[in-house]
C-alpha cells in the first residue's frame, strides 16, 4: 500500500511502514496491519523507552488504532447523523449528580442497574 493511500494518523511513517488489509478474526470482514520495514533497535523499544512513551512500535500501534476506528466508524456514524440518527436519548441510560460520579463510574463499568451510559449533571 502507498503511503499517500494511508490513513492519516499512518501517513506520517510514509516509507517506513509495510501496510497491507488483512482478513480479521471471526469473519468479521477486514483489518489494517502494519510494521516497520527496518525494526527499531533494542533501545528503542526497551522498558524506560515504553514507561516514557517513546517506544516506536507502541506509537505505531496506537497510530493504527486511530486510523482502523476512523476507517471502521466514522463513515457509518455520519450517514447516521445526516439521516437524523441515532437519537443520543438512550446514549445515556442514567443521569446522577456530582456526589454519585464514583457510583456512576461502577455503574457503567460493570453494567450494572442496565447501564450503558451514565451522565453526571451539575447545577439545573
Amino acid at each position: 500500500m502507498r503511503a499517500d493511500a494511508l490513513p492519516s494518523p499512518l501517513q506520517e511513517y510514509g516509507e517506513r511502514i509495510e501496510a497491507r488489509i488483512c482478513p480479521a478474526p471471526a469473519d468479521r470482514g477486514t483489518e489494517p496491519a502494519v510494521r516497520f520495514k527496518q525494526p527499531p533497535s533494542d533501545l528503542a523499544r526497551s522498558v524506560p523507552a515504553r514507561l516514557a512513551g517513546q517506544d516506536p512500535g507502541q506509537e505505531l500501534r496506537r497510530a493504527l488504532r486511530e486510523a482502523d476506528h476512523g476507517r471502521r466508524y466514522i463513515p457509518m456514524l455520519l450517514e447516521r447523523l445526516a439521516a437524523g440518527e441515532p437519537s443520543t436519548a438512550n446514549l445515556a441510560t442514567h443521569t446522577l449528580s456530582p456526589d454519585e460520579a464514583p457510583r456512576a463510574y461502577d455503574m457503567f463499568k460493570q453494567k450494572s442497574d442496565g447501564c450503558v451510559g451514565a451522565v453526571v449533571r451539575t447545577g439545573g
